[in-house]
């Protein structure tokens, strides 16, 4: 079996769901996808002379080589496919190579994307729409959208992201009642409310938004032994 990691460059933080959209349109030749990046090309050069593409592979040695196919690449896109047995060694080659060159790298595996430095320092609120929209500084209008269109459904949910690990989310668990979490930093730290007021659930995401600790008081939060 393979691996396949993608690399292109992106002028902002992208969702999981996000990265998924552009590779597909890239793999499509879409233009508007991505911009043309001279760190494509750079991040192609450098990664191929530690390991050159399967088809600069002696015959003899391909069994030993840690690509599956290519690399290839194309002004906006490098695909990758790896070796399982050779995974340990070519990621973290990536993650540097992709870091040098300021490319994000998308793994649909998991699926992740793992942003070069320039974009892992910009501020991560956003306000995440089922996982397949997010947008940076929301506003209080777009939060009473966002939340105003969550429907019964699994994959139907609103998440005001602080940055990894924090974060204030909700979903409808059945008609006319919400579940309202929010977690600092990891999972040791993950509380739960149930509430049937949406206007009162809208009021506590604007409040988490700008940073106004009246949120916390608006639910009788239970920790979650996660």
């Amino acid at each position: 079996m393979n691996y396949d990691v993608s690399l292109w460059y992106s002028d902002r933080l992208l969702t999981a769901a996000e990265a998924e959209d552009v590779f597909g349109r890239l793999i499509e030749g879409d233009p508007t996808a991505a911009p043309g990046f001279p760190g494509v090309a750079a991040f192609f050069r450098e990664l191929t002379s530690r390991y050159p593409p399967l088809e600069d592979c002696p015959a003899e040695a391909i069994g030993d080589y840690p690509w599956a196919a290519g690399p290839t690449a194309n002004a906006r896109l490098v695909s990758v496919s790896i070796r399982f047995a050779h995974l340990e060694e070519i990621y973290p080659a990536l993650i540097e190579l992709a870091a040098k060159h300021d490319l994000v790298m998308f793994d649909p595996q998991i699926p992740d994307v793992i942003d070069p430095p320039r974009l892992a320092a910009m501020p991560r609120s956003r306000l995440i729409i089922n996982d397949e929209r997010a947008i940076s500084n929301a506003t209080d209008e777009q939060i009473a959208e966002a939340l105003g269109s969550m429907k019964n459904d699994p994959d139907s949910f609103v998440i005001y992201e602080l940055r990894d690990g924090t974060y204030f989310q909700a979903a409808i668990v059945k008609s006319n009642q919400y579940v309202v979490e929010y977690q600092v930093d990891n999972l040791d730290n993950h509380f739960q409310a149930f509430t049937t007021d949406l206007a009162t659930l809208t009021t506590a995401f604007q409040e988490y938004a700008r940073d106004d600790p009246a949120w916390r008081e608006r639910y009788d939060w239970q920790k979650l032994e996660l």
